[in-house]
């Protein structure tokens, strides 16, 4: 009859463990997500360009170059400059397209770069510039881009196979190790306080 008691005594602390394991982890994978879909409530900015291979020819170097500015956000990024430069390069020809077409903005031209000044960008929506440069030196493979408005500063867009975090997958993760690990602590402290 010891023996049972005993037993019964061992499962009763494992399954008080296991509850509140359980309600601490989903507490805690609770407020991550809540966390990050708040941050997921805002401008999103990202940017890409290509990369390429500039064509020499005696002297002289010429290449073709684009970038693209995106909102991959859930809201509205205001003011946004985005910036493109060629360096060492002399640009020939432009091209602005924004989507959608009614996109707001007013552009500098400078010998290497082009700087854009969008009044807002809203979510889904970007800019891709599209340049023809020409250099009497060697031009680079990559263009230089920036962009940013008063909130964020624009990150570059992963490239499609590269590693990215799925944070909602993390929280879950770390909710289910921190139901094993609190578990196990509780019923180590309870089996303890009984056999102490």
């Amino acid at each position: 009859m010891a023996d049972n008691n005993k037993y019964g005594n061992i499962w009763v602390s494992i399954l008080i463990a296991v509850a509140i394991g359980i309600v601490i982890g989903f507490v805690n994978m609770g407020l991550g997500i809540w966390a990050n879909q708040i941050q997921k409530n805002e401008p999103g900015l990202y940017y890409s360009f290509n990369t390429t291979i500039p064509i020499q020819i005696e002297n002289q170097s010429t290449g073709i170059y684009s970038a693209s500015v995106f909102n991959m956000g859930n809201k509205s990024a205001a003011n946004v400059k985005a910036y493109i430069q060629i360096p060492n390069g002399r640009i020939i020809k432009y091209n602005i397209e924004c989507i959608p077409p009614i996109i707001s903005y007013t552009e500098q031209i400078k010998v290497d770069s082009i700087t854009l000044y969008l009044t807002s960008l809203n979510p889904n929506e970007k800019v891709a510039i599209s340049i023809l440069a020409e250099s009497n030196t060697t031009l680079p493979s990559e263009p230089v881009v920036y962009a940013r408005n008063s909130e964020i500063t624009a990150t570059k867009l992963p490239t499609p196979g590269t590693f990215e975090i799925n944070w909602n997958f993390l929280f879950i993760w770390s909710a289910i190790m921190g139901i094993i690990g609190t578990s196990l602590t509780i019923w180590n402290l309870l089996y303890r306080k009984k056999h102490a």
